[in-house]
Parts: C-alpha cells; structure tokens; sequence
C-alpha cells in the first residue's frame, strides 16, 4: 500500500508482504508497524538495511485503540448506573501521534483527557486536543478511570517515552 512494490520489482527484487520470519532472506526490510517485532541484531549481522516507515499507520492505531476502549469499558460494573464515557478521567502515556489522534476522539466523549510524557506538547495543541499535561506517572494513574499506554518496546535501561 505503500506504492512501492511494482518500483522495488522494476529494480530486480523481490516484494513480500509478511508478518513472519521471511524476511531472513531478504536485502532490504521495510516495516510500517515499529520495529519492536524485529530482531534488529539479527538484521544488522545479516547486513541488511532496515527501513521504517513511521505514521503511517497512525490513524488505525488511533481508532483501533478507542474501540478498544469502548468494547472494553463495562461502566456499570464499576460506577451504578453511569453507562457511558462521559466524565471520565482517561489519562495516555507515551506515542505522541497516536495520543493526540485518540484524545481528539475521546474529546467528543467529553471525558477529562491527561497524557503523561517524556515531553510537554505546545499548550496551542494541548488547547486543541483538550487535555492536560501530568508531569507525575504516579500521581495521574491514580487519578485515571482509563489508562492507554503507547510505547516501543526497545531494549533499553529505565522506561523511553515517544
């Protein structure tokens, strides 16, 4: 979909679209959905080069995870008689594209919107999205009804924020 298969076939390779290991054999890797699938090592032995394409599943995500929240949220099991979003506290730590996308959706559930970051965003778009930075981890779980968490899994010391 990313309109480069017939142009990468044009160049004498080979155009696979998979989510399994076949990549092994292959001289060039392209992936849209993060890297964190990859074993990044075995493609540097390999010698291959490793491309990733970022955003551009950003929206899906986005949409995929507030539907997951609605499927998932059974209200009435932990507030009597409330069935809906409204009011409630949903905080986000992490994936900056991805956060705002989906608190500009839950914004229209009018829930109180916290995100939690390495960094603050501009307090342009923080008015736009409608939610509010919360600088303790600790502090803004306790306060939330509903936590989406959105980071890469890399292997690294101590926890990296997008």
């Amino acid at each position: 979909a990313l309109g480069i298969g017939d142009w990468l076939e044009s160049q004498g390779h080979q155009f696979i679209v998979t989510d399994d290991k076949e990549w092994l054999d292959c001289t060039l890797l392209i992936t849209r959905i993060g890297s964190d699938h990859i074993d990044l090592e075995v493609v540097a032995i390999a010698g291959l080069t490793a491309i990733k394409v970022t955003g551009s599943n950003v929206v899906s995500v986005a949409k995929n995870e507030l539907m997951r929240i609605l499927v998932l949220w059974n209200v009435a099991a932990i507030a009597y008689r409330a069935y809906n979003l409204e009011g409630k506290m949903v905080g986000t730590i992490g994936a900056r594209r991805i956060r705002r996308l989906l608190l500009q959706r839950l914004k229209l559930f009018s829930c109180t919107l916290l995100y939690h970051n390495k960094l603050k965003m501009e307090k342009e778009l923080e008015n736009i999205t409608g939610k509010k930075f919360e600088e303790d981890l600790d502090l803004m779980l306790s306060k939330c009804d509903i936590v989406v968490i959105n980071m890469p899994l890399i292997k690294k010391k101590g926890v990296i924020f997008n």
